[in-house]
């Protein structure tokens, strides 16, 4: 498990001023794949759909009405966006995914609704 520092430092590395997220986005999906995990009992990997459900309970009560509008800020307008999050993560070693993950949970995951 990397530090925070080395965390931060990596996602630094990666983000550019062009990048449409936001490191505030980045931390976000970090800390919501914990609550997920916590919530499912998983120390690992956290099914798509099972993030995809965390992602709404925990948002809302990090910032109550104003999660969409937070979320929004941060450059996260759908769940496509939450998936790119996570599969940039991977691709930087922050992550780990199994063979099957796939975008494309995501992308049917329906509307945004937080």
């Amino acid at each position: 498990m990397r530090s925070r520092s080395a965390f931060l430092e990596i996602l630094a590395q990666n983000i550019g001023d062009k990048h449409p997220y936001s490191i505030e986005a980045y931390n976000f999906v970090i800390m919501a794949l914990a609550f997920a995990r916590k919530k499912i009992g998983s120390a690992g990997d956290v099914p798509a759909s099972e993030f995809i459900k965390a992602l709404g309970v925990y948002a809302e009560r990090e910032f109550g009405p104003m999660a969409r509008k937070v979320l929004e800020h941060w450059g996260l307008r759908s769940f496509r966006d939450f998936g790119e999050i996570v599969f940039n993560m991977s691709e930087w070693d922050l992550l780990e995914m199994s063979a099957n993950d796939g975008i494309e949970e995501f992308l049917d995951a329906g509307d945004f609704k937080f």
